[in-house]
Parts: C-alpha cells; structure tokens; sequence
C-alpha cells in the first residue's frame, strides 16, 4: 500500500525527464504524443467538478479555461473573460426572459451599484449591456450586475437577457438616471449694502447649504437667501445640493459687488404699457403707485380718488418690471346721457417673467350726474366698492366690476378678468383700456359711463353706478411688498408710479 504513491511520483518525473504526456489509465499504454494528460478507461467516464450556481459564483477569481458542470442549469460552463459560457446543455429552448430589473438608486461617483434580476430557470448565465457613464466592476454572466457611476453621473437603459446552452432569450432594458440635483446659482453681482436675492436653478434638491465669503448672512440653507456685503469686491459663494436620493451636487461661482448710487425714476400716464429695466446693482426697489381719479360729472363735482400704494421688493438686476400708469377718467358733460363720470384707471406694477403682480392701485369712480351720493374713492383693500344704492357689484379676488342692469355703465377691471355692461374695463394683461361709453373709461380699467358713473379699475375692480343719481365704486388695491404705506383716496387726475433705489 505504501509503494503506489511512490510509483506515481516516479511516473511524473520520469514523464517530465521525456517530455512526454501523463496518461491515467486502466491498462499499460503509453499516452497520446499531443496531449499533456490522457484519461482512457473502457468502462468508466471523465467527470469534472460538479456545482450549484451559486457555488460556481463563490470561486474568487475564476482561471479563464476553467470548466464545471452547473448542477443548477445542468450545463458544461467554461470561464472566459466575459464571464461564464454554457458549452453544452440539457435543455431543448432558449430560457426565458427576465421579468424585471431591480434598479437601485444611485448617485455620480458610486462605486458599488448593483442591478438585479430574478433567477430563470434554466438559464446558464445572463449577458448584460450598459450605456456610457456606467462601469462593470463584477457580475457579468450573473444575476446581480455590479457598476461604477462616472463622477458626472450617467443615464439611459441598461439590458440583459437569459442564455444557455440553447440560445439566447430576448433582451429586457430599464431606463435609470443616476443625476445630481444640479447646484447653479445666479446673480453673479450686486452693489454694497443691497440685498443679493440668490436663486437656486436646481428643480429636484430638497435641501440648499450656502457659503457666502464676507456676506451676512455668512451661511444659508434657503433655496433663496437674500446676502447683504458692505464692501466692493469678488467673493465667493458655494451652495451645495441634496435631492431625495441623498445625491449632492456643488457649484463655486464668485460674485461681483459694486458701488451702485442710489436713484429713481417716475412713470406718468402715457396711455400705453411701459417698462422699466433693474439696473445690475439693484437687488431691492421701493415702488409708490397711485390710481386715477375718477371722472366728475357735468357740474364739476370730482370723481373718487385713487389709492396710493408702497412697499419695497426683492428684485434681480437685469429683471424686467412691466408699468401701467392708470388714467383719468373722463368727465361728464351737460348733454343727455353724458353727464356721468367715467371710473378712473388703476395703476400696476408686475414681473415681464411670469406675470408676476407686485403692487396695484385702484382707481376712483365716477360721480354721478346729480352729484347728490358720496364720492366713491379707491381702496387699499384687494376688493372693490360696490355702486352706490345699489349699484353694480364689485370685484373680489381680482376680478372686474359688474354692472347693475344691462343698460348701466360698465365695471371697472380687476387684474384677473374685465369688467361687465356698457363699456366694461379692460384688464391690464389684456391691454388696460378704459371702457368705451359715452364717456370713456380711464386707461388701466375704468369703466365707461352713460348716464350712470363708471366703476374704477384696480386689483378688482368697481361696481358702476345703478342711475345718474348714484356714484360709482372705487376699485381695489394690492401690495406684495414689505415695509408698506398705503392710503385709500388720495389721487387726483392721472395716476403715477415711482421707482427707487
């Protein structure tokens, strides 16, 4: 029993000193002259390693060449670079197609990303295809693809389909998008002692860390902080992102502060819309707007005042601000059914981008004929005034004037819809017109007159008057700004806007 290794170890090195093959075998024989190591028995087979799937995957770093039969599958698999291949199989089709992909959340710079997909039956390996952005660590020939995200983050479709030794089954892809939230920023500039009114441009964060060099604050996590320097200078800011995935996103961009002098600039009625440009060191604006008055009737007696609006906003230098200066509405004059005022405009103020409102003043409206009913000056609050006993209704809410029968003078506008009757206001995003009656609205809403007064146009609008003995409504006003200072009727003749810095 002793002896039989010791032959074997003589066998090598004798087959070694030849140069000759190794043969394994049941009889005496020389092995063939072109194999290394032949295996010849009459009755017995060659049999290689036999395992599982899973024990097939736990061999650490497979020889390429190096082969088993896949208990699981039933398959002879050999190792290549591309992972395991079936050479043979007990299987008549093709597996079937995976169901499903197992996509996980990801973010740029991962370096352990895993895709899965339910085990087939049947099925010898599983052939996988990534896009661009996207690494193979491990896991090609497998279930479970393990990847790499480019720092830059990657999307598209990844695809794998099911093989043995049979074939292939159709490929299934999944889209996936491994993103940042993305962390740009503006402005890039703003004066000493203005607030710097920052935007983050990112649509999917949920969080914002702000560093502002020498600002105050020095730090933030609004999405929009307001950033305050009080020396000229580059500084720089860096907000970092995170969206609901815990992904981050960093952006460093430096922003110039100047000297900006202070200054303003007024807007008289000119009958048209006009515009006003922020000046690129202006971060905040004080603007003071003023209704028209309505329109008197044939004696002379005045129609309502305007309201007078304040307050100070936050703005971006280069932004756009849309101005409406609301006219004077037209007076009455002695002549049947012309004696009545018209409704006198309101004044506005809002973003070009987005139509955003900032402040309205409403106008005053119209006095009656008679001129025995109280005057129906412009309000601060955002509803309008009702037609005297009882005329048109006013607007809420933004909406225009309505009138109290069919053959009344017209509402005054609101920001969001025109008003009603004969000669209703036209809304300002809609042209601002006065309405067009025997006596003509003031430009920015007011309603025409008949021998009815005319509501005033504003943030809604006045209701007119019900006859020639009953004074219109003045309109309502709005003030989306801080530190306000407003007053109901105070504005004779035509409005007036200021903007100041």
């Amino acid at each position: 029993m002793r002896l039989l290794p010791f032959l074997f170890v003589l066998l090598f090195i004798a087959s070694s000193i030849r140069g000759q093959g190794v043969l394994i075998s049941d009889a005496p024989g020389q092995p063939d002259s072109s194999a290394g190591l032949e295996v010849r028995f009459s009755q017995k087979g060659f049999l290689m390693p036999r395992l599982t799937t899973a024990q097939r995957n736990a061999i650490a770093n497979p020889a390429i060449g190096l082969q088993i039969v896949n208990l699981t599958t039933e398959c002879v698999e050999v190792y290549f670079s591309t992972g395991w291949t079936p050479v043979a199989c007990a299987c008549s089709v093709p597996p079937a197609s995976p169901s499903s992909i197992q996509v996980p959340n990801a973010c740029p710079g991962d370096t352990q990303v895993v895709f899965r997909v339910s085990p087939i039956s049947g099925a010898s390996s599983y052939q996988w295809t990534v896009p661009l952005g996207l690494q193979v660590v491990s896991g090609q020939g497998s279930d479970s693809l393990v990847v790499s995200v480019s720092g830059t983050g990657a999307s598209g479709q990844v695809q794998v389909a099911a093989i043995n030794g049979c074939g292939s089954s159709s490929p299934l892809a999944v889209s996936f998008a491994f993103q940042g939230p993305g962390a740009g920023f503006g402005p890039l500039s703003g004066a000493i002692g203005n607030p710097v009114n920052f935007n983050a441009t990112s649509n999917t964060a949920i969080s914002y860390q702000w560093q502002f060099q020498s600002g105050s604050p020095a730090n933030s996590n609004l999405a929009g902080p307001s950033v305050v320097w009080s020396n000229t200078g580059s500084y720089q800011v860096i907000l970092q992102t995170t969206d609901a995935n815990g992904c981050s996103s960093i952006d460093t961009q430096s922003v110039t502060i100047t000297n900006c002098p202070p200054g303003s600039q007024t807007f008289s009625f000119n009958g048209s819309t006009q515009s006003f440009t922020v000046p690129n060191c202006v971060g905040s604006l004080t603007i003071q707007a003023a209704g028209a008055q309505g329109g008197a009737n044939q004696n002379g007696d005045a129609g309502g005042l305007g309201a007078i609006m304040q307050g100070d906003f936050l703005v971006s230098g280069g932004e756009v601000l849309q101005i409406l200066v609301g006219g004077k509405g037209q007076d009455g004059i002695a002549q049947a059914y012309f004696r009545s005022g018209a409704g006198g405009g309101g004044s506005f103020v809002w973003k070009q981008n987005g139509n955003q409102l900032l402040i309205a003043a409403g106008g005053g409206g119209g006095r009656s004929n008679s001129g025995t009913m109280d005057l129906m000056d412009a309000v601060v609050g955002t509803s309008g005034q009702q037609g005297a006993f009882p005329g048109g209704s006013p607007g809420n809410g933004g909406t225009g004037g309505s009138t109290f029968n069919s053959n009344d003078a017209g509402g005054g506008a609101g920001w969001n819809s025109n008003g009603t009757g004969t000669g209703p206001g036209i809304r300002p995003l809609a042209g601002g017109q006065g309405g067009s009656n025997n006596r003509s609205g003031g430009f920015g809403g007011g309603g025409g007159a008949t021998n009815a007064a005319g509501g005033g146009g504003g943030y809604s609008g006045g209701g007119c008057g019900q006859n020639s003995a009953t004074s219109a409504g003045g309109g309502g006003s709005f003030n989306g700004g801080t530190n306000q200072q407003n007053a109901g009727g105070q504005r004779s003749g035509d409005g007036q806007i200021t903007i100041s810095w």
